[in-house]
């Protein structure tokens, strides 16, 4: 089923929200390093994803927005990883090889925590140092992506002309809650 432009960058967007609203509820609790990977991860993968469409749409001065990058369904069978998301964001200059190069190795360290924690040997001191790494990349991918949409913004081009001028902490929060509920 195709969705608007209009859905994917509503759904997408609440996604991110959402995610960085737990992100912080983690990192103020000091204790869940687990989940601070995980939603680290998922955060550094969805700017990216944005920063594409967003770059994309820089450079053609319109709004097109590839479904592939912000909407993955229950029965799709093909879509983009994590692993050429990096690569593309590379290739367009979004990242650095060297950034690229530290997201692979936590890719890699996050797949051990998630899925082999029981039965390898990582300790959980190892744990906490990935979830600090993974906070690290996440700002600076965040910064890169903060230069792309302030253009896009400065600009008024593709998804920008549609963006809610100086929104309030009840239209963040309304869009958070469409990805809560």
């Amino acid at each position: 089923m195709a969705r608007s432009r209009h859905f994917l960058v509503s759904n997408f967007l609440s996604g991110v929200t959402a995610a960085h609203n737990l992100l912080a509820d983690v990192i103020e609790s000091k204790t869940s390093f687990i989940e601070q990977v995980c939603l680290s991860a998922t955060l550094i993968d969805g700017l990216l994803r944005l920063s594409l469409v967003m770059k994309n749409q820089i450079e053609t001065g319109s709004a097109i927005v590839d479904p592939m990058l912000l909407f993955q369904g229950k029965r799709q069978k093909k879509y983009i990883s994590e692993r050429d998301i990096y690569k593309k964001a590379r290739n367009i200059k979004i990242i650095s090889k060297e950034v690229e190069y530290k997201l692979n190795i936590l890719y890699n360290k996050r797949n051990v925590i998630v899925h082999r924690y029981l039965i390898s040997d990582i300790k959980t001191s190892e744990v906490i140092r990935t979830a600090q790494q993974y906070i690290n990349i996440y700002l600076r991918i965040k910064k890169a992506h903060r230069i792309i949409h302030d253009k896009l913004v400065r600009d008024n081009i593709g998804m920008a002309k549609f963006f809610i001028k100086n929104p309030t902490d009840q239209h963040f929060y309304e869009q958070m809650m469409r990805k809560h509920l």
